[in-house]
């Protein structure tokens, strides 16, 4: 049992840690807002929290504001990165992290 708690408390630490990580990182609002606005950002967030969703092949991939702005730290603030892991991620627009 103590090595399953170990392992719990190791897995919540190295989530606090990567957290901490990515506050760190300076993302600017300019930035969010040129993803916001590629992307046509604004479908609401039960659409994008679900996983597999996709919007049919005419409309572009929406992502709301908290996930352009992870996506950006996630990515230390490199737009270019972003934008085309958001695009490829389509709409669900969860970074892997």
């Amino acid at each position: 049992m103590s090595a399953i708690e170990s392992t719990v408390d190791e897995q919540a630490e190295a989530e606090r840690q990567r957290e901490r990580e990515l506050a760190a990182v300076d993302v600017s609002k300019d930035d969010v807002d040129l993803i916001v606005g590629e992307l046509e950002v604004g479908a609401p967030a039960s659409f994008v929290a679900s996983p597999g969703a996709r919007a049919d092949a005419a409309s572009p991939p929406q992502v709301p504001k908290e996930v352009a702005d992870r996506t950006l730290r996630i990515h230390k603030g490199d737009v270019v990165a972003a934008l085309s892991a958001l695009v490829n991620a389509g709409v669900e627009g969860a970074p892997a992290a």
